[in-house]
């Protein structure tokens, strides 16, 4: 009968994994799961987003494939809802600076 052969494991350090895992999300702006202590009262107060309504416009074909094509040029790629409310902002529309994101994507 053979023996299997002893394999060395390692510990794993998870505090340190853990600040590799939230400094990887802050970098790229993903959203992370946090339980708050219920001891202790938030640091900040929560911010929550802006409403938002649809409001759909008719505009040619060769505006639209622009704001898309500068959408998609964009580095890195941006919505093209991004390209408009930056647009609206440089024509003096107030935008608040947490609603214009590049990136679209929802965060909860």
């Amino acid at each position: 009968m053979s023996k299997k052969p002893n394999i060395p494991v390692q510990p794993i350090d998870f505090e340190s994994l853990g600040r590799a895992i939230h400094e990887h999300a802050a970098e790229r702006a993903v959203p992370t799961q946090v339980i708050p202590d219920p001891d202790k009262p938030p640091a900040t107060p929560v911010r929550h987003a802006t409403p938002v309504r649809k409001f759909t416009v008719e505009l040619p074909d060769y505006v639209i494939d622009e704001i898309q094509k500068r959408a998609h040029d964009a580095e890195p790629r941006a919505t093209t809802r991004y390209i408009v409310m930056r647009a609206l902002q440089q024509a003096g529309i107030a935008i608040h600076p947490e609603d214009l994101r590049r990136d679209g994507r929802r965060t909860g």
